[in-house]
């Protein structure tokens, strides 16, 4: 295929803020985590497809559940304004992380 530029779900991004990896960067309508510290104006590698372990907040989240992400405090939460994918395996309340699987959307 001609058309074809690369496997995408690792891609390069201008940072609009400096960035440490392992950091939830949303830059427009893409929701990534960064895979290098950068610095603004800086390329960085997101990763917006597979699979992370997150910080989250102090409520439980059920296996299937939307994983919203509060980007001011860098976790996951039962609500929020950004929807990073999917949380694959149940957290307890008393967890302070959940594995999640990133998936983009374009709405």
């Amino acid at each position: 295929m001609r058309n074809f530029v690369q496997p995408a779900n690792v891609i390069g991004v201008v940072m609009p803020a400096d960035v440490l990896s392992g950091q939830v960067v949303q830059v427009g309508k893409i929701v990534g985590v960064a895979t290098t510290d950068g610095k603004t104006g800086a390329v960085v590698e997101l990763l917006i497809e597979g699979a992370v372990e997150l910080p989250k907040d102090g409520v439980a989240i059920t296996a299937g559940s939307a994983a919203h992400f509060d980007l001011p405090t860098q976790k996951v939460t039962a609500a929020g304004a950004v929807t990073l994918g999917y949380v694959y395996v149940a957290a307890a309340s008393t967890a302070t992380t959940c594995w999640v699987k990133l998936i983009q959307s374009a709405a």
